[in-house]
């Protein structure tokens, strides 16, 4: 069984590899019926991962529509999790958020979320370098 850090490395790994719309559905329908099950052991860093490779992911066309169902499950976790998130796992989940607004329902994001990763950000920005934000 794979753990949510293994479903978050898979992921980040396939866009990191540029996966693209040859890659399997069935490949992004296991990776979020695990998450699903896995939800609540989400960390900050992982939840960023998700975010981000599947923002990537979807812009190169991988068929990721099977996420868009876990991601507002996965960004009630990170309202619970904002104060462990980095500047960039912040700057990350954002960029996700923001490339995948046309796909995924971003009530949740928008009431919830993204206000809490602001805030969070302008606590951390005084003591945050561009290196750190990738």
């Amino acid at each position: 069984d794979m753990d949510a850090q293994g479903i978050s490395n898979v992921m980040w790994a396939c866009a990191r590899c540029e996966i693209d719309a040859g890659a399997p559905e069935s490949l992004f329908e296991t990776l979020a019926e695990r998450a699903f099950m896995e939800a609540d052991s989400f960390t900050a860093q992982a939840i960023a991962n998700m975010f981000w490779a599947s923002g990537k992911l979807h812009r190169r066309g991988a068929p990721v529509s099977p996420m868009f169902y876990i991601l507002p499950i996965l960004s009630e976790v990170a309202v619970q999790r904002a104060d462990a998130m980095t500047a960039q796992a912040i700057a990350n989940t954002l960029w996700g958020i923001a490339d995948l607004r046309h796909e995924v329902s971003t009530s949740v994001f928008e009431r919830d979320l993204v206000p809490i990763l602001a805030e969070m950000l302008i606590k951390k920005a005084p003591k945050v370098s561009d290196a750190e934000l990738g």
